[in-house]
This record gives structure tokens, sequence and C-alpha cells, in this order.
């Protein structure tokens, strides 16, 4: 006697291989091979590229194999520095302003692309540019400017991402271009979702319902975590932060969660991400 159901199980590749699709590997052979080297999924950022170039792609992967999944990336409520004008190296112990003025950026002053940062960064804050390389700490509140000290050096230039983990920000899930970029996901019959900031269910329940009005399939939703969240009781306890103080609704809403280990690696220790994987799988499984 065989148990065929458990023999399946066995076979079953648990573990999937997801694999972003830039322009150096969206032309079809790199696709044919990726393919052949075990990609069960592509996944196009659409925090970059237009949405006719990303529909080139997504055809042309539809085109190769029908069976392999295509999520869409949306970019979700991201802060980025303005326009530069040359990039930079920001040296360790001096000091740079971040600022919510429409101005063209320099070495000492960079630009922020979000109004209510200077109201909602506390002092003492952390932020976080370009995707944690270079870390400051406010250390002053003037105006539309927040004065920073720098931690860790490193590059920066137009347009790099910008994370503050320790604030409560206004800014949610979905935006403006979530929105169009989720209609456009609808369009094209994309598997899954990968949302980027997501808080609550609340943030899951907007998402839904725009699908709703423009798609009859189903299309998974993945949240990103990617920044911690001071609990309510303003405690810095380990997960707490991030996946406790998250309702269990929210796991009702979305096919996967995805811990963001790049942008939670810079917020605590490196080797406590893994823990915080395990932990939520014990989390979201009961």
């Amino acid at each position: 006697y065989v148990n065929t159901d458990l023999l399946n199980l066995i076979q079953m590749k648990l573990s999937k291989i997801i694999c972003t699709i830039g322009p150096s590997s969206s032309d079809e052979s790199t696709l044919k091979k990726m393919i052949n080297a075990g990609m069960d999924v592509a996944r196009l950022n659409f925090s970059h590229g237009t949405h006719q170039s990303h529909e080139e792609v997504f055809k042309r992967i539809r085109n190769i194999d029908s069976r392999i999944a295509i999520a869409i990336d949306i970019s979700g409520p991201k802060i980025r520095l303005g326009k530069l004008e040359h990039s930079y190296v920001l040296e360790r112990d001096q000091q740079v302003i971040l600022t919510t003025d429409d101005v063209v950026g320099t070495k000492d002053r960079l630009p922020v692309n979000y109004p209510s940062l200077i109201k909602e960064v506390k002092q003492d804050s952390f932020v976080y540019i370009n995707d944690g390389f270079v870390k400051l700490k406010v250390i002053q509140k003037e105006n539309n400017n927040l004065i920073c000290k720098i931690i860790y050096g490193g590059y920066v230039s137009s347009r790099k991402g910008v994370n503050v983990p320790e604030a409560n920000l206004s800014m949610r899930v979905p935006t403006e271009k979530d929105i169009t970029d989720i209609k456009k996901a609808c369009e094209l019959g994309a598997d899954y979702l990968f949302i980027s900031f997501v808080r609550s269910s609340t943030d899951l329940v907007k998402v839904r319902k725009i699908i709703s009005t423009c798609s009859d399939r189903t299309i998974g939703l993945v949240s990103k975590i990617e920044q911690l969240t001071v609990d309510p009781s303003g405690t810095k306890g380990a997960l707490a932060k991030a996946i406790y103080t998250m309702p269990d609704s929210l796991f009702i809403y979305q096919k996967a969660v995805w811990l963001a280990s790049q942008e939670l690696g810079y917020q605590v220790q490196l080797e406590s991400v893994r823990p915080y994987h395990t932990s939520t799988v014990h989390y979201g499984c009961g």
C-alpha cells in the first residue's frame, strides 16, 4: 500500500524561488534560463520602470511558460530623497540637514518628499537612507528641517529611499500610485500582489476592495514587513514591535507574510532577524 497523499507531500517543493526581473534579466533567453534553473515566481517591481515596460515583460513570461506565477510589487508609502545636484558620500560624525523644502539637494542639505516628516519624527530618532547603508540621528528640529548627526556614513543620490522605523507615520497603504498599479496588475492578470509597509488588516481590506472593482480573479496578497513598529506600551520589545502587535485578522486577508531581512537587519541586530522569521511562522499558523 502506498499513501499517495503522503508521497505527494514529500515530493512537493515547499520552498519557492522568487526572482526579481530587471532590465538585465528581462530578455527571452535569460528568462528561459531562469525558469529552467528553478524560478517559481517572477517579481516585477513597480517602484521602477513604466507600466508599458512591465506589461511587455509580463506577456513575455506568460508566453514562455504560463505555469510561472507572476507577482507585482507595489511601492507603498515610500519616503525618498528629492533631486540632488550630484551623488555624495556622507562622512561619519558630520552633520547633515533633511528638509521638506522644495530645493535641489547638496551634500549638507538633503530634500525629502514627505511634507509631514518634521512633525512626525521625534528628536533622537534614527533615520536610514539607501537601504540602511546610511544612518542618521535627529539631534534638532527647526522649521522645515531635521538637523542630523551622521552615525554611519555612505553613498546618497537622488531618489534614494528613506526609512524612519521609530516614527508613527500618517501615510498609509494604498497611495494614489498604488491604486493605479493595483488596477494595472488586475488588467494584466497578476497572480500575487506584494504590498509594502503593511501595518494592519485595514490596509489589506482597502487593497481587496480595489481589486474587487477591476477583477473577478483571486489575486493573492503578500504583506511585506519592512519596519518594526513600537508596541502600544511604547517599549521596543523584540518581535512584539512587528508581528505580535498585528491583529489576528491580518493573517486572514493574505496568502503570505514577507519579512524583509535587509530592512529589518538594520533596525535590529542582523542575527536577530532569523528568530523573527520563526516566530512569525508559529504565530501565523496558530
